[in-house]
């Protein structure tokens, strides 16, 4: 119970200095996402995605510019399933 405690603390005050740092209007760089595979797991898939719109929100970009970067995530399984729909004209625009 400790364990969490402790771990609670640490992300509160991280999340302090961050809110901290953007009020002082510093720069303020965020992680990008990780890439996806294409592992069929739908906690992975779906943590995967979380990441990838809170990084695209973050940044503030439009539907186009955020399209265009979650496809450069893609790789292995992924990336060949979303060639099909490429090649195909199924893909979204947006």
């Amino acid at each position: 119970m400790e364990k969490n405690n402790d771990y609670n603390t640490d992300m509160a005050e991280l999340i302090k200095k961050f809110t901290s740092a953007m009020a002082e209007n510093k720069q303020v760089r965020v992680k990008e996402p990780n890439v996806y595979d294409g592992t069929r797991d739908a906690l992975l898939i779906d943590g995967w995605i979380r990441s990838v719109e809170r990084y695209i929100n973050f940044q503030g970009w439009n539907d186009e510019r955020s399209y265009l970067f979650a496809t450069t995530l893609l790789r292995d399984r992924a990336d060949a399933w979303f060639r099909t729909i490429e090649l195909t004209d199924e893909a979204p625009t947006s």
